[in-house]
């Protein structure tokens, strides 16, 4: 898998209208990723694959993804409007969306019908992959027999903690392998991160559910269990 990074991150430590949004080659403007569950954004009704035109005025056109993250987060506490383009529709729309402080939402972890262990994991933040493993113990110990791990609309955070919720399944082999497309960095070696046995939690079925807005970090971890053929990998193309 290849993926670009070109994500917000760690909303509990800053400022913004929650989301993840990335400003792809073959966009102008930048599109919301995923939104951050109760977060401003998701309040106020914006979606994955919605498009931000404007801020406050002020066209995203030609900004880069600092300059419009700290649109987004400044000033705190005042709203901030944006003109936001919508599939199917044919004209922009004025939303107005409170900057704040979003906290990661929690692992929703439960059991399902015939013993399935469901996981959500809505942001991959620091502590999330210890979250995941104590939530997937409990059900484990209450008797699950196979695990679905929900990752739609699953958006930035960080790539170890993806890479050690993979590590929850996945007894051995790779789970990913760094490089870079930047040409100045062509000749700066590959690192292969291999699974650490000693972090295995289950070997129990596994399946993973995707979508538009699974992007980044959450990438990694359904890639590796389809390259290690450790479960399946089920629903739309991901980001």
């Amino acid at each position: 898998v290849r993926f670009y990074r070109e994500y917000t991150a760690n909303p509990q430590k800053t400022a913004g209208i929650g989301i993840v949004f990335a400003k792809p080659p073959r966009l102008a403007y930048p599109v919301i990723v995923s939104t951050i569950p109760g977060g401003p954004a998701a309040k106020a009704g914006l979606n994955s694959g919605d498009i931000i035109e404007s801020i406050d005025g002020v066209t995203t056109r030609e900004l880069n993804m600092v300059q419009i993250t700290a649109m987004l987060a400044i000033p705190m506490g005042k709203p901030a409007s944006l003109s936001v383009i919508r599939s199917r529709r044919s004209e922009p729309e004025t939303v107005s969306v409170n900057r704040e402080i979003v906290p990661p939402p929690p692992v929703e972890a439960k059991m399902v019908e015939n013993n399935i262990a469901y996981i959500k994991i809505p942001y991959l933040s620091s502590g999330k992959a210890q979250e995941t493993r104590r939530q997937l113990d409990s059900l484990l110990k209450k008797g699950a027999t196979s695990v679905i791990l929900d990752l739609r609309y699953t958006a930035g955070g960080d790539d170890k903690e993806a890479l050690d919720v993979a590590n929850l399944f996945i007894e051995s082999g790779t789970l990913v392998v760094l490089g870079s497309s930047n040409t100045a960095q062509a000749k700066k070696p590959k690192e292969t991160i291999s699974a650490d046995p000693k972090q295995l939690l289950t070997k129990v079925p596994l399946a993973i559910i995707v979508n538009q807005g699974t992007a980044g970090p959450a990438e990694l971890i359904a890639a590796a269990v389809e390259d290690n053929h450790r479960g399946q990998v089920v629903g739309v193309k991901s980001f």
